[in-house]
């Protein structure tokens, strides 16, 4: 008689496939949101860099303005200057006696350079640029715009003692011996402008020197 042998083996039942597909969903779906974050941190950053760069070209953009304005003052505070100087206006006569001081002559003022002192008010920037020790160089207009700057540039004049050979001095790498012996006067031109903001100012100084 033939005996019949049935081997048993143990089979792991499958997976059924709505499982692996849950799994796949639950993948993509982590993956989608990585690449959610990473977005979006990559847009908050440009967004802040954009800010940024926007607030440094308009901070750029004022400074500029209060540059025009003081240069500004400065063309008006020279033809002030040299005016003066043709008239030979009392108010540019060195008093020793007054000097460290502004002072007036109508509505014109000027600074009596103090020989004496290791600084003056526009390094001690003790200058308050109002009416008592400057000058209001007025709107800067231009094809009838008028600059939006915070307040009008102002200049002021220092007078400084007669000063022997003044031109000699001012003329900065020559031979000093090749020049004659002049007799001249030295002033300082110092200009403040402002721009569209209170804070934003730019200062400027010149040195002008006349031989009368």
């Amino acid at each position: 008689m033939n005996t019949f042998r049935h081997s048993q083996k143990n089979h792991t039942p499958a997976k059924p496939p709505q499982a692996d597909r849950r799994k796949q969903r639950g993948a993509a779906l982590i993956v989608s949101l990585i690449l959610l974050l990473i977005m979006t941190v990559i847009g908050i950053s440009a967004s802040m860099n954009s800010t940024m760069q926007s607030k440094m070209a308009g901070s750029m953009a004022d400074r500029n303005m209060a540059l025009q304005a003081a240069e500004h003052a400065m063309r008006i505070a020279e033809g002030k200057l040299q005016g003066w100087i043709k008239t030979q206006n009392a108010i540019l006569t060195y008093d020793a006696a007054k000097a460290g001081q502004f002072i007036s002559s109508g509505t014109d003022r000027v600074y009596l350079f103090k020989a004496d002192a290791a600084t003056q008010p526009w390094d001690l920037n003790t200058v308050k640029w109002d009416n008592a020790d400057s000058m209001d160089a007025g709107a800067i207009t231009a094809d009838g715009h008028t600059l939006p700057v915070d307040k009008n540039p102002r200049y002021m004049i220092a007078v400084y003692p007669n000063n022997a050979n003044a031109q000699t001095k001012a003329l900065e790498g020559v031979e000093q011996g090749a020049l004659p012996e002049l007799v001249g006067k030295r002033y300082t031109i110092t200009a403040t402008g402002w721009g569209a903001q209170a804070n934003t100012r730019s200062t400027i100084q010149v040195e002008y020197y006349s031989p009368f």
